[in-house]
């Protein structure tokens, strides 16, 4: 990039450095209609979908908030609306995990037993296969989809990473992790499209079935291309599980929300530099939960034709004043113009809202080697442990 390139983002950074005055706080928006157990699921820039929990959903219904016969619902940024978009349908399996085909908007639904395919714009239902032959991976399992295959890693009874091919109907074992007694689960499987790998991060260490467990504050990273796992030096910098992420809009940024309430610093946000992989506090805090509740997030852009609109600004001054900007300033301009409002969601559908920048206001930097504090962005680079398959 351009010399006038680097002079926009060293402003943009000292603007994220700023005090606490221009930042505002957490909104707090109208409940969602259901107990949300999945992660929600943006359909474009206007609205996303929530899938129900149908085993949880009662909790919802003695709340006056919904009915637990709702597979989904869908939350419009505009209207600020949410909208029973369909029913369960006849005889649908109770599931553990869920994955989104954004190209096809289709759903993936994976059982203990069977693997169920919705499509989200005609609701068509369809079983895929009736016995995927992956067995029970009991609770909460992380599950992707990304190139005609489904990424399956974890749950309460599963150590495994699996994928499975939606056109062959095939399923591989891709990696067995030794680090976890008998299962994991709570964690965040998170995919980065620039660098094609996958981030398994923090999750809860179920040792037979929750005796002796606990919270852990690993980074693991996978190879798309090479199918291999590797443990970072970097870690959480604290243990965390049933937290929220989300990404910043150019994807250079993650940004964590809250936590387990157990842990002391349920209600901190930090935001993880993931070239540098090195973490920052936000001086914005997470509204306090009670109870163990896990929380979610999403984040959407208020008017996607923001960006046409500064583009055509910044031109017309360029050609009046006769300066000549550089076009990689102009989309760095109208990706930071936009409004990207980040959604959060606690299980119990209580739903809050912020501008993503407002998060990404950091006060310091976390060395995640040696857990301390520190001002500024040192700059910390990252090195992996490249361990073969039984050390991981």
């Amino acid at each position: 990039m351009s010399d006038h390139s680097d002079e926009f983002i060293s402003d943009f950074m000292s603007d994220h450095m700023s005090d606490h005055k221009s930042i505002e706080p957490w909104e707090t928006m109208d409940d969602c209609p259901t107990t949300v157990s999945f992660k929600p699921i943006p359909l474009n820039h206007m609205e996303f979908l929530v899938v129900s929990d149908r085993d949880r959903s009662i909790h919802s219904r003695n709340k006056g908030l919904g009915q637990p016969d709702i597979l989904f619902y869908k939350y419009n940024i505009y209207s600020k609306q949410w909208t029973a978009d369909m029913p369960f349908p006849a005889h649908f399996p109770q599931f553990t995990g869920i994955a989104m085909d954004q190209q096809n908007n289709e759903l993936y639904f994976l059982s203990a037993t069977s693997l169920t395919k919705i499509n989200v714009n005609t609701q068509q239902t369809s079983v895929i296969k009736e016995s995927h032959g992956i067995g029970d991976l009991g609770k909460e399992p992380a599950m992707i989809y990304i190139h005609d295959q489904l990424h399956i890693v974890g749950g309460d009874k599963n150590k495994y990473h699996y994928i499975y091919n939606t056109k062959t109907l095939e399923i591989e074992l891709i990696h067995q992790f030794v680090a976890f007694s008998s299962g994991f689960s709570s964690h965040s499987l998170i995919y980065l499209q620039s660098t094609q790998t996958l981030l398994l991060m923090g999750g809860y260490d179920d040792h037979e079935r929750g005796w002796m467990g606990g919270s852990v504050d690993t980074i693991f990273i996978y190879s798309i291309n090479d199918k291999k796992w590797a443990q970072s030096r970097s870690k959480l910098p604290t243990a965390l599980y049933r937290y929220a992420y989300t990404l910043s809009n150019d994807g250079g940024l993650l940004v964590l929300i809250g936590g387990n309430p157990s842990s002391p610093n349920s209600d901190v946000i930090y935001v993880m530099d993931l070239k540098e992989m090195e973490f920052a506090k936000s001086q914005i805090k997470f509204p306090v939960l009670t109870g163990y509740s896990k929380v979610h997030a999403v984040t959407l852009c208020r008017d996607e034709k923001d960006e046409y609109l500064v583009s055509g600004f910044v031109r017309d001054c360029s050609l009046l004043f006769g300066i000549n900007i550089p076009l990689d300033v102009v989309q760095l301009i109208g990706l930071w113009i936009q409004e990207h409002f980040v959604y959060s969601i606690s299980e119990g559908g209580k739903m809050w809202r912020i501008k993503l920048n407002d998060l990404l206001s950091v006060e310091s930097v976390y060395d995640v080697i040696n857990h301390e504090l520190i001002s500024g962005f040192q700059i910390y680079k990252e090195n992996l442990m490249i361990n073969d398959h039984n050390q991981l």
